[in-house]
C-alpha cells in the first residue's frame, strides 16, 4: 500500500491532505529530538507518540505494521 496512517510528517487521509509535508505534525515528531545523532529509543517514542496523536485525531486510523515498517529508519 502507498498509504498508511501514523506518518511522521503528513496527515492521514481521512482527515485531508495526505500528500503534502505538515510542519505541525513534524515539529511533534522532530520535538523528540535533542541531539545530532538520533537513537532507536528516541526514534521509537517519537514514532509511539506519533501514533497515539494520530489515533486520537483520526477515528478511521488503521495501523498497518507492513507498511509502516523502517520510517523511523
Amino acid at each position: 500500500p502507498g498509504e498508511f496512517d501514523g506518518s511522521l510528517s503528513r496527515s492521514d487521509l481521512a482527515l485531508g491532505d495526505n500528500h503534502s509535508f505538515n510542519e505541525t505534525i513534524w515539529n511533534t515528531v522532530s520535538a523528540h529530538f535533542h541531539h545530532p545523532t538520533i537513537s532507536i529509543p528516541t526514534a521509537a517514542k517519537a514514532r509511539k507518540d506519533r501514533f497515539e496523536a494520530a489515533k486520537a485525531a483520526n477515528k478511521e486510523f488503521t495501523e498497518m505494521e507492513d507498511a509502516s515498517r523502517g520510517t523511523t529508519a
